[in-house]
């Protein structure tokens, strides 16, 4: 699979999931585990769920395995979907506004990332929802299927990481569909 073949479309309900778990912890991480169903080069995010009892920090959070496991047994088993992943965030509360490298997967993100799954990284600066100009931000796609915009206060981006061979970790950039995000214009 080359560079931006890759699809990943997120249901109104994951977007939105995503993007409530990282404004409700701010200005700690969230993270939380991707529900869906896994195609050859298209993968549809039905749920992200939440973990709710991890331990936040401004620049990390972790987990439990038993908690990660009771999570992905009950979603796989009562949807019939599949894991497809995780999502986590990244604020900037020092930061005014969006800046290049917000979504960049860290040497921690990368070392815990698992290359058969997407990794979704929502960077997010409470900051009015404006961009570098002062002017609120509309959801667009920028840089390869990035998607950014902003949600009330929250300017966001919303990147989604994948492995080209499911192998190694060497990340790459997915193209984001949700028509949701993109058709909001409030």
């Amino acid at each position: 699979m080359r560079r931006h073949d890759l699809q990943v479309f997120l249901s109104p309900t994951s977007f939105l999931s995503i993007s409530v778990a990282a404004a409700e912890v701010y200005p700690r991480e969230t993270v939380g585990i991707l529900i869906g169903l896994q195609g050859k080069d298209k993968i549809w995010v039905e749920y992200a769920v939440p973990v709710q009892s991890a331990d936040r920090d401004k620049d990390s959070v972790s987990w439990k395995s038993s908690v990660d496991y009771r999570i992905k047994e009950f979603m796989t088993g009562s949807t019939g979907l599949e894991v497809v992943g995780g999502f986590h965030s990244h604020p900037w509360p020092e930061r005014k506004f969006l800046f290049k490298g917000m979504n960049r997967l860290s040497p921690e993100d990368i070392s815990t990332w698992n290359p058969r799954e997407i990794e979704i990284v929502s960077g997010l600066v409470k900051n009015g929802g404006k961009n570098e100009k002062g002017k609120k931000l509309n959801w667009v796609h920028v840089r390869g299927g990035t998607l950014q915009g902003a949600i009330g206060n929250y300017a966001m981006k919303v990147t989604a990481w994948f492995s080209v061979d499911s192998v190694r970790k060497d990340p790459q950039i997915a193209f984001i569909r949700c028509p949701f995000a993109t058709g909001m214009e409030r």
